[in-house]
């Protein structure tokens, strides 16, 4: 298929509990797409979902030679949390706890304790994987 004017090659697979159908381009070698997919030979395009509940389209793609700064969030600010216990846990527990009702309070108390004022986000667990 072509999509503005690139020629494009289907894929598909299976994900989370969704079926996805997803169209890439080799013309523009880079691996990556919308959401968490990516690693295909080429810029996904459009994805979405068997059902069509979820579809991701690409609106722009502008090359340029300027450096992008990939992840403003890092910093080289590096703070020693002490002495911790590391935890197993299943995914969706971690999730449940990470973007669920509890998760406000653990994280403004982790933060508490460093001296930290948590501002909540507002954003929450999407639920497009249906295994939550």
């Amino acid at each position: 298929m072509t999509i503005e004017g690139y020629l494009c090659q289907k894929a598909i697979c299976s994900w989370r509990g969704r079926d996805y159908e997803t169209w890439f381009t080799s013309e523009i070698p880079i691996s990556e797409g919308s959401w968490k997919f990516h690693g295909l030979p080429g810029l996904i395009i459009k994805l979405h979902d068997t059902q069509k509940h979820y579809e991701f389209d690409l609106l722009e793609f502008k090359e340029t030679n300027e450096k992008i700064n990939i992840n403003p969030l890092i910093t080289k600010t590096f703070i020693d949390f002490g002495t911790f216990k590391l935890q197993t846990t299943d995914r969706i527990t971690f999730l449940k706890t990470r973007y669920g009702e509890r998760g406000d309070a653990i994280r403004a108390a982790d933060q508490a304790k460093l001296g930290m004022t948590y501002v909540p986000s507002g954003w929450t667990y999407s639920y497009i994987e249906l295994d939550y």
